[in-house]
């Protein structure tokens, strides 16, 4: 997963210029996960400041344990502090399968929808119930394989799904 922090990491620069040639006015959170759910929390709150949120995924932990996504998207909506106005999108991105338990994921899928949210699942494939490219398609979302050798056309792709979902015009 280093590589893919790292690729995220360098591409963030790419991703907001693409947003914001799309005419989406963005800003950027990041809540970190790693083992169980406590182990969630806000590293940054919403920011337009490209060096705050890059530096943030640069200090991203890489401990290769269990991810509890599904908890990590719950404390993503109770802890950010949205704009009233905003079209809220959680950009997951992950190289595991989803380790929270039915029920917590339930309800992350659940409040994805009453929030008219849109999430945005970057993992690798699989269609079991705990994967995120399956939690992507149970809520609408968008789903794009992660490869860090290819993050540059992926960060294009979602910024176009994300500028389409916000209203963006280009």
């Amino acid at each position: 997963m280093g590589d893919d922090r790292d690729a995220l990491q360098n591409n963030m620069g790419t991703f907001i210029s693409e947003l914001q040639s799309q005419g989406v006015d963005a800003e950027f959170a990041l809540v970190d996960y790693e083992g169980t759910g406590a182990d969630t929390f806000l590293a940054q709150d919403l920011t337009d400041d490209q060096e705050q949120i890059t530096d943030a995924i640069g200090n991203i932990g890489i401990f290769g344990g269990q991810e509890y996504a599904s908890d990590a998207i719950l404390q993503s909506f109770d802890e950010v502090s949205f704009r009233e106005d905003s079209k809220k999108v959680i950009v997951l991105i992950t190289d595991e399968d989803d380790q929270s338990d039915a029920s917590t994921r339930q309800s992350a899928l659940n409040r994805i929808q009453s929030e008219n949210a849109l999430l945005v699942s970057i993992s690798e494939p699989g269609d079991a119930d705990d994967e995120p490219q399956t939690m992507a398609e149970d809520v609408d979302g968008e789903w794009a394989q992660l490869d860090s050798t290819n993050f540059d056309d992926i960060v294009r792709r979602i910024a176009g799904t994300i500028s389409d979902a916000a209203g963006g015009g280009s």
